[in-house]
């Protein structure tokens, strides 16, 4: 265990900074906290770990803390300093500042730098707001645990995003809820990490704001309808016509593939599909994800790889299938050629129809066997699509993105973008959302976005019987609470079939 001081440069002026306490376990950091001093940078004496002389400062009472603080340190014998890797627990609470544990931890569990990006800007408003309501530099865990703590970080938040004094304005709430998730997720993640002081609550973050100062979040969701609209969306002559049509694919294929975040769609590689399932790292938050390749994702890729495709097909024929004996006689029965083992997934789904339409006999048995046969044969063909693409050499399998920028960029593990590769990404999925606006402005949606696409899926598969955690793994959320903030902005109405069936079961 060892301590050492150093100096933070501010972000507000980048010639002073705050003095920081560092403790480390070996290569490990146990914590970083201000000693509540600001200098000027040019008097910081980073080989002594003090301020030098100088009148500008009261080097003094600086030093001396800095002193007091390593006689602390020092006193301590060897069972105090044992403490778990993360949590100071001499810590005392009124020692503590939020806005430098939120610093710390963004910078230990936070790689991605999109992500560090925006939870900067979130960290940033804290220290505005306690700054402007309290007049203070830091955060104190006692301002933390105010129960309208975060009602009036609410109103600040109001007062930024709308650049007007007046403190119940209303524009954009989805700003505002996004920033307080981001504020309860760190305040979880202390309580986890100071388990020795008493928890702050955070159940009332979502309902603390009074429903007068926020407008109701828009739900960013599709009902059957509305997909049902994208599915039989036409092209329409034009180069650019064309362009759009691949959006129309690509975000059915998201809809369809678990509701795949824009980023992983972009970046997904040919490698990733293994085994009937596509296997990645989730760019956000460098979790595992497998998902099932289904036969409508196979299908709404064929749009970009029919070859592949119709090879699928050709690899699945009949012939090529373990028909049982009720499944071969029933083939017989109602196919005249006779040789029907070179029929394709395409031509039993035709058959089928034809004996569904049939109006002078009844071919409902056979209809339910040919149904049962079409479902395995789509599994066999979403397989071997998905084989066929594993098998191609590296590459992306959307063209977005130039992939000689990225053929370094290791599949299966975390992804640590360059700023370039931030910025190519950024530029991909702007291109990717232009093309999804054309088709929301001709379909008359209000706004249709790549990540629609995820929150109408979540909806579905809610809609379907799905539980929530069921639909967090499968979106790939870090937690339960990401997926809590979706449900929260679908339609009131999502429980009404839920509610039917529990009357159902009364006789009144």
């Amino acid at each position: 265990m060892n301590q050492f001081f150093s100096i933070r440069k501010s972000q507000k002026d980048k010639r002073v900074g705050t003095i920081i306490e560092n403790i480390f376990d070996g290569r490990v950091s146990i914590s970083r906290k201000s000693i509540g001093y600001k200098v000027p940078l040019k008097l910081w004496d980073a080989k002594n770990e003090k301020v030098k002389v100088d009148a500008e400062i009261d080097y003094i009472s600086i030093n001396s803390r800095i002193q007091i603080l390593r006689d602390q340190f020092n006193r301590m014998d060897k069972n105090q300093k044992q403490f778990d890797n993360k949590t100071p627990a001499f810590i005392a609470e009124k020692d503590i500042c939020f806005i430098e544990f939120c610093r710390d931890i963004l910078i230990k569990d936070y790689d991605v730098i999109n992500t560090q990006n925006k939870y900067t800007t979130i960290i940033n408003s804290l220290v505005l707001f306690i700054k402007e309501q309290y007049n203070l530099e830091r955060l104190p865990i006692e301002i933390l645990r105010k129960y309208d703590f975060i009602y009036e970080y609410a109103r600040f938040i109001t007062k930024q995003t709308n650049g007007v004094k007046d403190p119940t304005a209303t524009k954009k709430n989805n700003t505002r809820f996004n920033y307080i998730v981001v504020i309860q997720t760190f305040v979880r993640k202390f309580n986890q990490h100071h388990h020795y002081i008493d928890t702050i609550k955070t159940d009332h973050y979502a309902i603390q704001v009074p429903k007068k100062n926020f407008e109701k979040i828009k739900s960013r969701m599709l009902k059957k309808d509305d997909i049902d609209k994208i599915i039989n969306y036409h092209e329409i002559n034009g180069k650019r016509r064309v362009k759009t049509m691949e959006g129309k694919y690509q975000f059915l294929f998201q809809f369809f593939t678990s509701g795949l975040r824009v980023s992983d769609i972009l970046l997904m590689n040919f490698k990733h599909f293994v085994n009937g399932r596509l296997e990645l790292i989730i760019m956000k938050n460098d979790d595992w994800l497998s998902v099932p390749f289904s036969f409508k994702s196979a299908k709404l890729l064929s749009y970009f790889y029919p070859m592949e495709f119709q090879q699928a097909l050709e690899l699945n024929t009949i012939g090529e299938i373990n028909l049982d004996v009720r499944e071969l006689e029933t083939l017989i029965n109602i196919h005249t050629e006779e040789d029907f083992g070179s029929l394709t997934l395409f031509d039993l789904m035709g058959l089928c129809n034809h004996l569904k339409n049939h109006k002078f006999d009844d071919y409902s048995e056979d209809v339910l066997v040919i149904e049962n046969l079409i479902r395995r044969m789509k599994s066999s063909v979403a397989y071997s699509m998905c084989e066929i693409i594993g098998a191609k050499e590296p590459g992306h399998v959307f063209d977005y993105l130039p992939y000689e920028d990225f053929k370094d960029l290791k599949i299966f593990d975390k992804k640590m973008l360059t700023k370039n590769q931030v910025k190519l990404l950024d530029k991909g999925r702007s291109c990717y959302n232009s093309k999804l606006r054309r088709i929301g402005r001709d379909l008359g949606f209000e706004k249709l976005s790549s990540h629609v696409s995820r929150h109408s899926f979540a909806y579905h598969m809610l809609e379907s019987g799905a539980s929530i955690e069921e639909i967090s793994f499968a979106l790939g959320h870090a937690t339960i609470q990401q997926t809590q903030g979706y449900i929260k902005q679908f339609p009131s109405n999502y429980a009404d079939k839920a509610i039917k069936v529990f009357e159902d079961s009364f006789d009144l």
